[in-house]
């Protein structure tokens, strides 16, 4: 597990962290993250890992799973495409499965840019 006294710090760190948006000539007001770390903040590769380490776990009874960024990529391999697509079913809406995790990790998944 991760230290108390990391956990605690974390939270110090990360508690009522506000940004804005600019973009053109707007800037828009202060707002509160909800959720996510500021851009460029240098211990996002390090919280992402923990913070998505959990869909492995989730993620079970894939061939090979891919985390990279905001990007995520699950392999199933058979013989079979109704096969696959049935492995793949499973594992995303069985309960404690991946839709299960993102869920309750305030994480969404593009299931548009789902392909076979």
């Amino acid at each position: 597990g991760i230290p108390d006294i990391l956990v605690e710090w974390l939270c110090i760190v990360l508690e009522g962290c506000y940004t804005s948006l600019s973009f053109d000539d707007h800037l828009s007001d202060l707002f509160c993250l909800m959720g996510g770390l500021d851009q460029g903040n240098p211990f996002s590769p390090i919280l992402y890992i923990l913070y998505n380490s959990g869909l492995l776990a989730a993620s079970a009874g894939a061939d090979l799973l891919l985390l990279y960024l905001d990007d995520s990529a699950m392999l199933i391999l058979s013989s079979f495409i109704q096969k696959n697509h049935c492995a793949m079913a499973t594992i995303m809406t069985q309960p404690g499965g991946v839709f299960d995790w993102a869920a309750e990790h305030n994480y969404e998944f593009g299931v548009d840019k789902f392909q076979l």
